[in-house]
């Protein structure tokens, strides 16, 4: 019988070379699943247990020690340093170049103090306060929100979202980037 129509013959024995090698797909998804496991781990949640991948095991106890931005940034309310001295009509722009979802405005209008996400809800490029206008606008695309962050026109069809804050008993304000709230009348005074 010539190889090509030799049947093929399956066996438990299996050959190391073909185990060793992985898919790029393969190989990522191992590498997700061990930084998932490391997450988890890290907030004290037991993580899945051991998973099989092409007859061999992945040990998904072993802490992951890949780049620390690798991880998602730790969400914690942020202080608005010096946010209480704007006037009326101002806004202050707090940012971490690294951490997208830390970046806001605190505003000030005639009825108080609010935080807006800078995130335009388009194509997620980072809004810039329009003091003339007083308007935020958008440098990739063109959409303008108004001064309370409410849509002025698009290509965005939302408006920039709005964080809960409140002040301290040392008269700062905190930011809870952690969560958003629809509450647009809401104002700290």
């Amino acid at each position: 019988m010539s190889k090509q129509h030799e049947p093929k013959i399956e066996t438990d024995d299996k050959n190391p070379a073909e185990d060793a090698a992985l898919s790029r797909r393969q190989l990522l998804g191992i590498a997700g699943q061990a930084a998932c496991a490391s997450m988890l781990t890290a907030c004290g949640v037991e993580g899945p247990g051991p998973r099989e991948i092409r007859g061999g095991m992945v040990d998904m106890s072993v802490d992951f020690a890949g780049p620390a931005d690798l991880l998602p940034a730790p969400c914690a309310p942020k202080i608005a340093t010096g946010a209480e001295t704007l006037g009326v009509n101002q806004a202050k722009h707090f940012y971490d170049s690294g951490i997208r979802e830390q970046s806001f405005f605190v505003v000030r209008d005639s009825r108080g103090f609010y935080a807006l996400n800078d995130d335009c809800p388009h194509n997620h490029c980072r809004a810039a306060f329009n003091s003339a206008a007083l308007t935020f606008d958008c440098p990739c695309h063109g959409s303008r929100f108004n001064l309370d962050g409410s849509l002025l026109n698009g290509p965005a069809t939302i408006p920039l979202k709005l964080f809960p804050m409140k002040r301290l008993t040392n008269g700062q304000l905190e930011v809870d980037i952690c969560r958003f709230t629809t509450d647009r009348n809401g104002r700290v005074t």
